[in-house]
């Protein structure tokens, strides 16, 4: 555990001692896209500082073995302790879309600190299909799909699944949720009362045809899932209700007002490099 002034309990698992000469850059990652912006990152002479939240994110990033990782849920102490006692010479939020919390806090702790940040996501989706229905908030996706008769599959991940079952009747029958085989997530959805029945504990990607499987397996009449972009499987699963003619719930992105906002990687890499000099 690394602490630092009583108001961080972060845990590291893999730290390395660079030089001084080397510039360090924190990555607070989540997605898909965020593993090949480190990957990238670590190809310079920089170190690499990745955030994750999770076991399971901690492991998928244990490949990169010139890679600190630090594990923990960080609000804005957490975040302006770890930039400074990494010396943090840049950020990278490459977060999910959706985590709202995270990016605003990085956005204040940076600005506070004078330290460059740049935000990274990729493109919403462009997919028309007639029986999308755009929602702003889990609230109203619930209450959305509880309207809907039949059964509904969520794809929005295990974070707000309690919202779902507050807000949908008869869920015990009507719900059925996938998400990471991850035994603290399939932990939270029994503690809701979500059995074996209800759970899809599994991995993706996932192919057009899985998601059409899933869908018919548990007679989903409608698919709850967020605007996660193409990289985030979303329109794999858009093409799915379309194909067995089901609608399909889509929570908007929240509205941040982001700085220095970017959505290739290799946006990425070009800032870094600006900013740091590094070829």
């Amino acid at each position: 555990m690394l602490k630092m002034d009583g108001l961080l309990h972060l845990e590291v698992i893999f730290f390395k001692l660079g030089s001084e000469e080397m510039k360090n850059i924190i990555v607070i990652s989540g997605t898909l896209d965020s593993r090949t912006i480190i990957n990238e990152l670590l190809k310079l002479n920089t170190s690499v500082t990745a955030t994750v939240t999770t076991d399971y994110g901690a492991d998928i990033l244990k490949e990169y073995k010139k890679l600190e990782i630090v594990k923990g849920k960080m609000g804005l102490e957490e975040m302006e302790c770890l930039i400074e006692n990494t010396d943090a010479t840049s950020v990278v939020d490459a977060s999910h879309p959706y985590a709202k919390k995270v990016s605003t806090n990085a956005i204040k702790v940076c600005q506070k600190l004078g330290v460059p940040y740049v935000r990274y996501e990729r493109e919403s989706l462009k997919f028309k299909y007639d029986k999308i229905i755009y929602v702003d908030d889990y609230k109203e996706a619930s209450i959305k799909g509880d309207k809907i008769q039949g059964n509904i599959l969520l794809t929005v991940g295990s974070n707000n699944i309690e919202v779902f079952v507050n807000n949908t009747e008869n869920f015990k029958d009507r719900l059925f949720a996938r998400v990471l085989p991850d035994s603290s997530v399939i932990s939270k959805c029994e503690v809701l009362e979500l059995t074996a029945q209800n759970i899809f504990a599994v991995k993706g990607p996932f192919s057009l045809e899985m998601n059409m499987e899933m869908i018919k397996h548990c007679n989903a009449k409608v698919v709850v899932t967020k605007d996660s972009g193409e990289v985030g499987g979303t329109l794999e699963k858009v093409k799915a209700a379309q194909k067995l003619e089901i609608p399909v719930i889509m929570i908007k992105r929240p509205e941040i007002e982001y700085i220095n906002k970017v959505s290739e990687v290799f946006e990425v890499v070009d800032f870094i490099k600006n900013l740091s000099e590094l070829v």
